[in-house]
């Protein structure tokens, strides 16, 4: 079973390159006259020679270096995100080594990060829990490029149940505000909608042609039998109808 990478790991197979008084060509060996600082051509056998902190490296080892400190990059940004369940690095690694296990190959950052969500959500006792739970799986999808509509769908309707409960009766959408918002959510803002309307259609995030899924949010409407009264007295004043 192979280990969780770190960059450090990296040092042990160039070590021989920066014990050593002269600098070799990763492909070739051949000395060289002078250690490159950047990318540079080999006189001898014609490959680039590409340099990662300090180290002389071919470009596959390259490739691999960079894709394993995204790896660790992830992690990291994920282990600050999982933080208000209480996962730690240990935990992280725990949940990690039980999948493998499962898998019977080391599993994946986002498997893990599925794992523990999932984990999460079966502890969730209120409203707020399941909701937190259901905003991080939703951004899991989005970075796998998946769009995160279902989990979505659960989480507006968690906040429209909760807003029922208040005795809230209408709701009014309300958008990102920003670039990156669709047409459709566009045309919904502002809306105002009767919660029970709402909770059977779910406009959003059913609307939204984002790739990325819907960021729009449902925000109660106070006092709308008080709003309506009085909107139907201006338009009576007014003989709008």
């Amino acid at each position: 079973m192979n280990q969780p990478f770190r960059t450090s790991d990296l040092d042990t197979p160039f070590k021989e390159y920066t014990k050593m008084s002269e600098p070799r060509c990763p492909y070739c060996n051949k000395v060289l006259d002078k250690k490159p600082t950047r990318k540079k051509k080999c006189p001898h056998c014609g490959n680039y020679i590409y340099v990662r902190r300090g180290q002389l490296m071919t470009l596959e080892q390259v490739e691999e270096y960079e894709a394993r400190q995204r790896e660790e990059w992830k992690q990291k940004q994920w282990l600050e995100r999982l933080g208000k369940y209480g996962v730690t690095e240990q935990i992280f690694k725990s949940y990690q080594m039980k999948l493998s296990n499962e898998f019977g190959t080391q599993a994946s950052i986002n498997d893990t990060v599925w794992r523990i969500l999932n984990t999460e959500l079966g502890r969730a006792t209120d409203a707020q829990s399941l909701r937190t739970v259901y905003y991080d799986m939703a951004e899991l999808l989005r970075s796998e490029g998946k769009n995160p509509v279902s989990v979505l769908e659960k989480t507006a309707r968690l906040s429209l149940l909760e807003l029922q409960q208040d005795g809230v009766t209408h709701v009014t959408i309300s958008t990102a505000n920003d670039t990156y918002v669709c047409d459709s959510c566009k045309a919904m803002e502002g809306k105002v909608v009767a919660i029970d309307l709402a909770l059977r259609e779910l406009p959003i995030p059913h609307v939204c042609t984002s790739n990325g899924g819907c960021r729009c949010v449902y925000l109660p409407v106070l006092n709308y039998d008080d709003e309506s009264k009085a909107k139907r007295k201006r338009k009576k004043r007014f003989g709008l109808f």
